[in-house]
């Protein structure tokens, strides 16, 4: 009976020993993690370079094992759904991973999380996060995922002394992708242009057809019971007699932002500030003046979809989307309305002048168009002022950094718009379909796109999971037939004939009828200065007198640009000079109490 008991309490002993290695390991567990953070479920991947994003953290000295401790990281990438031929391609397993890791190591979970600008939502009410904890993010890229569908990546990292096996997994989509030019072509090859839909009208005995400018630009029917009645159209009377300006920022550019928001904040515009991150704008004096919009973690084109609504925006003349990275210090905007105004247009954008980074041919300064083997624009001596037109018509608007819309064309803009596709790729391949023949760009007005990725930059993926939702957009328009525009230039302005703007009704009753009276010619000097001749009048000589007044209508904005220009000279000057003398005086001051010393 001893031998038994003696038996029965050695085994509760070794049941108890195993008891306590099991919570230790099990509280291993808790002091290290590895999580998968990118790509992730929402991400769709419309390219065969893939990057993948990892955080490991631990209690203990995190560089520590990494560098010391790791003996292995593999990979697993296994489709969930069956390919063209009704079958599940076959799973792929790869090791190595640790001889093309990147890594960054942080003692502060919080701080970086927030640099790496996702989950910064999460930390702030998560109570159980441990501050001491010390983590490493983890990156690597694979290349050759082109088989379109949904796949699921497990990871598993493990290390050398303890054996110990760390996982995660999450899933992604691959949208078939064969390059955004040939993808657009595919759709001007497949879809109706404006042409074939004028002739499809003509023939119809009038009647709309799917693509036509009047026809709804939604992909799906619209639901009465949910949307409620329609506004009318805005009447004269109800407009503000200001534009709109939203732009779109975070912390890393708030000094920007205050420069664009002093500039704009005036009589003329009422801004929109729309934030994506905890960055405080209280200090600002302008704060009161604007309206301030915050959604964390939340792209541009959503901003724009859910609160600038068509009953909201028709009570202004345009509305101007401004980006971040878009320094507009050399441009006038109220001379640039003046100017889309004067020639109709609905759809436009000021020229990337010296110094932009990126842009297409087609919305780049006149004259620097040709320049192909930089991604810059160079400043040119050979640009001759005179051989700038003051716009032209194109199919294309680039839909940043800076892009305007005139209340009339808006409507049909914001219903093109997918509540889900944020990034903007694409759009603005097609929206000169709700202004044809009224989309330009102006060439007498610059701005400068800089090279600045201040929202999107540390953003994993950014590029090709907005290539998959440009791709989402022409399949969706594509059912109601619409198609992209290949970007080009129509022709330049005809300074007369574009014009829009009437001259005063009673001038311009008398104008047409004054076939045999006397007229005058008018020139321009170099100063500005007009002068007039008296001739006898006929047709071609009242075409002539218009041509000659808008050169004078040219020649006075000309003249108030350069004033503009140089009052910012004169207020540059002034700022320096007060400079100065706070220079000097803090530097007596420094000697006063160096001498004191």
């Amino acid at each position: 009976m001893r031998i038994f008991f003696s038996i029965l309490k050695l085994i509760v002993i070794i049941n108890a020993i195993f008891a306590k290695e099991l919570v230790e390991e099990e509280a291993e567990d808790v002091n290290s993690s590895l999580k998968c953070v990118s790509p992730n479920s929402a991400h769709f991947i419309a390219h065969s370079n893939i990057d993948f994003s990892l955080t490991f953290e631990s209690t203990e000295n995190v560089e520590a094992i990494v560098e010391q401790d790791s003996l292995s990281m593999c990979i697993e990438l296994r489709y969930l759904n069956l390919n063209e031929n009704g079958n599940i391609p076959q799973v792929q397993h790869s090791c190595g991973l640790l001889d093309i890791l990147t890594k960054k190591y942080s003692t502060n979970k919080k701080e970086r999380l927030n640099d790496m600008n996702i989950g910064a939502d999460i930390v702030d009410n998560n109570d159980d996060i441990d501050e001491m904890k010390q983590m490493v993010t983890l990156d690597f890229s694979l290349m050759g995922l082109t088989q379109p569908g949904k796949v699921q990546y497990n990871i598993e990292y493990k290390l050398k002394s303890s054996g110990k096996v760390f996982t995660c997994s999450d899933t992604f989509q691959i949208v078939y992708f064969p390059g955004w030019d040939n993808y657009v072509q595919y759709y001007y090859d497949a879809t109706k242009t404006l042409i074939n839909v004028k002739q499809e009208i003509e023939t119809n005995n009038g009647i709309l057809v799917p693509g036509s400018y009047d026809y709804p630009l939604l992909s799906y029917e619209k639901l009465p019971d949910l949307i409620g009645p329609q506004a009318e159209p805005a009447q004269k009377n109800r407009k503000l007699h200001k534009s709109l300006v939203v732009t779109f920022a975070g912390e890393n550019s708030m000094k920007e932002i205050d420069e664009l928001v002093n500039q704009f904040n005036t009589p003329n515009y009422k801004v929109i500030l729309c934030v994506y991150d905890k960055s405080n704008w209280t200090s600002y004096k302008w704060i009161k003046d604007v309206l301030l919009i915050r959604v964390l973690r939340t792209m541009k084109w959503w901003f724009v979809k859910h609160f600038l609504h068509p009953d909201f925006v028709r009570a202004y003349d345009y509305v101007l989307l401004i980006d971040e990275d878009c320094n507009t210090k050399n441009l006038n905007p109220d001379l640039m309305l003046k100017d889309a105004r004067n020639y109709g247009v609905q759809i436009g954008q000021p020229a990337n002048g010296h110094g932009s980074y990126g842009s297409h041919n087609v919305v780049r300064l006149k004259g620097t168009q040709d320049i192909s083997n930089s991604n810059v624009i160079n400043d040119s001596n050979e640009i001759r002022p005179e051989d700038i037109p003051i716009g032209t018509w194109t199919t294309f608007v680039e839909c940043g950094p800076f892009t305007f819309f005139s209340s009339e064309v808006w409507p049909c803009v914001w219903n093109m718009l997918q509540p889900d596709v944020t990034c903007g790729y694409g759009y603005d391949l097609m929206w000169a379909n709700c202004a044809p023949n009224r989309t330009a760009v102006l060439h007498h007005h610059t701005m400068i796109h800089e090279n600045r990725k201040p929202g999107s930059g540390n953003n994993k993926n950014f590029g090709t999971r907005c290539a998959a939702e440009g791709l989402f957009l022409f399949q969706r328009l594509a059912h109601i037939n619409m198609t992209p525009f290949d970007p080009q230039e129509i022709r330049d302005f005809d300074e007369v004939k574009d014009r829009v703007v009437s001259l005063k009704e009673g001038d311009n009753n008398n104008k047409m009828e004054q076939t045999e009276e006397s007229m005058e010619t008018v020139s321009i000097n170099n100063n500005g200065e007009v002068s007039a001749t008296l001739f006898p009048g006929n047709v071609n000589h009242i075409e002539n007198k218009l041509k000659f007044e808008a050169q004078i209508q040219n020649t006075k904005s000309f003249n108030e640009h350069i004033l503009w220009i140089e009052n910012q000279i004169k207020e540059k000057k002034l700022l320096m000079e007060k400079l100065k003398k706070d220079l000097i005086a803090l530097n007596r001051e420094k000697s006063i109490l160096l001498d004191k010393l």
